[in-house]
């Protein structure tokens, strides 16, 4: 198992833990849903690594900017429309899930 999915497994056993401690049960969810960040984390690409080591700051800074806006525009439009504290957890996974995507898709290497 990558390290992502051991912090996946090790953050999801401290879920309930953390809800029973400070009382509130409704944070086990939202903080299972956050745990999967750590996912998408270890499946980004070592494209991104190779890419700062060549000196490749254009493509980094394009990518990180687009998944940081697009965050953006989806957390301030789930605000708005729910009104919850999930729309934080949507911020959260969509700039991930846009880094990994584009770790992929976009930066040069095999």
């Amino acid at each position: 198992m990558k390290l992502g999915g051991k912090l996946f497994v090790v953050g999801a056993a401290l879920s309930y833990p953390f809800a029973a401690y400070y009382g509130d049960m409704q944070m086990f969810p939202i903080l299972l849903a956050a745990n999967t960040v750590s996912i998408f984390g270890g499946l980004q690409s070592t494209k991104v690594f190779t890419a700062s080591r060549h000196l490749a700051q254009r493509r980094l800074s394009m990518l990180e900017l687009v998944a940081q806006a697009t965050s953006l525009v989806a957390t301030v439009a789930c605000a708005y429309v729910f009104r919850t504290v999930w729309t934080l957890v949507v911020g959260s996974l969509v700039y991930d899930l846009l880094r990994t995507i584009g770790s992929h898709a976009l930066l040069p290497g095999h």
